[in-house]
């Protein structure tokens, strides 16, 4: 989930720099969907969103096959502690750190992709 929140984040960046320098109005301004074409700049925005997160999981995945023999061997340190007891090793393993970590991974790409206050006409009246 870490690795993964970097690269993500760093093509989203790469994505707004590619989107700016090409002039692409669908995609210059994440979360902005007002107006006639809002639902293209949605439709757009998605389909790169999409796109970034096809690529960083076969770069995960690609890097987990790479790793795989080291990983297994920290993962085995790391949860000697837990190994006496299985239920509390899967609680731990299939739902504790993977919804914590994902919590924090979502409310990092939330606050990234989100409009800006910045961008007019882009958030409903209060």
């Amino acid at each position: 989930t870490t690795l993964g929140l970097v690269i993500t984040i760093i093509f989203l960046d790469w994505l707004e720099k590619m989107a700016k320098y090409f002039n692409w109005t669908s995609l210059k301004n994440s979360g902005v969907y007002v107006g006639r074409e809002g639902i293209m700049h949605w439709a757009m925005q998605m389909m790169a969103w999409i796109i970034i997160l096809t690529l960083v999981k076969v770069i995960i995945c690609v890097v987990m096959w790479l790793t795989s023999a080291p990983l297994a061997y920290i993962g085995a340190i790391l949860f000697l502690p837990l190994q006496s007891n299985i239920r509390f090793e899967l609680l731990f393993v299939m739902i504790f750190f993977p919804g914590v970590l994902n919590i924090i991974y979502f409310w990092i790409t939330d606050s990234y992709l989100k409009a800006g206050g910045h961008q007019e006409g882009c958030h409903e009246g209060d």
